[in-house]
């Protein structure tokens, strides 16, 4: 009788380990990608690259999602910055100065309370200002607890994490919570609506993600709860 009480606490406790090692993994997939960097252009884009030299005129580079493709050349006038896989990060071109550089007929320049919103702004400054906010969106906002909450919501009663999880995606995220960096852009509409957008992309992302990882946990624990019984 003690043996097999020790036997399924033993299966309980396997589990139980099973299921938050898998919520970990899922919560973070990139802990071994140790290698990959993000190279950020000033149009507003940015690329998953393996660096392999860095000169004083030029990044080469790799697509980390090609390891043995071709390798690719792009000039430091066209790189805003490199976040290495060791959080470290260079910047080649600030942005700001960029953007006030453009050769336009109209500068860049907040909007005031008698010009309209966004009629400052070239479409070139328009999509350079766009990209900038997604980038500060995406080292500033904190959606986490999307994730959890799903998480922890579908695991319990995997209806209510589904309702949970629409809500949560179709919702912009509380302004308190945005964490919007101070700078000459931060109060421009066009920066605001992108910024608020990348948020939302962000939370939605975390939200469905923790909503799979809490029907995963439940699909882990019945099939071991299976095995124990018909054992």
């Amino acid at each position: 009788m003690l043996i097999l009480q020790l036997e399924l606490f033993n299966q309980i406790f396997m589990a139980k380990l099973s299921a938050i090692l898998l919520t970990l993994w899922l919560a973070f997939p990139t802990f071994a990608q140790v290698n990959k960097s993000i190279l950020y252009k000033i149009e507003g884009d940015s690329l998953e690259v393996i660096v392999l030299l860095i000169t004083e005129q030029e990044v080469k580079f790799k697509l980390f999602a090609e390891p043995q493709g071709p390798e690719y050349a792009l000039s430091k006038s066209r790189v805003h910055k490199i976040r290495f896989g060791n959080g470290r990060e260079e910047v080649y071109t600030d942005l700001n100065a960029y953007v006030q550089g453009l050769e336009v007929n109209s500068p860049l320049s907040l909007p005031t309370n008698n010009s309209p919103s966004g009629n400052t702004l070239t479409a070139e400054q328009k999509t350079i200002m766009e990209g900038q906010a997604y980038r500060d969106a995406t080292e500033n906002y904190d959606p986490r607890g999307a994730f959890w909450g799903n998480a922890a919501a579908s695991f319990l009663f995997p209806p209510a994490g589904l309702v949970s999880a629409i809500a949560t995606s179709s919702t912009t995220p509380n302004q308190l919570r945005l964490n919007i960096p101070k700078s000459e852009f931060s109060s421009h509409p066009v920066y605001l609506n992108a910024y608020q957008k990348a948020a939302r992309r962000l939370k939605g992302r975390q939200a469905w993600s923790g909503f799979g990882a809490g029907i995963a946990v439940n699909v882990v624990l019945y099939l071991l709860l299976v095995a124990t019984v018909s054992q």
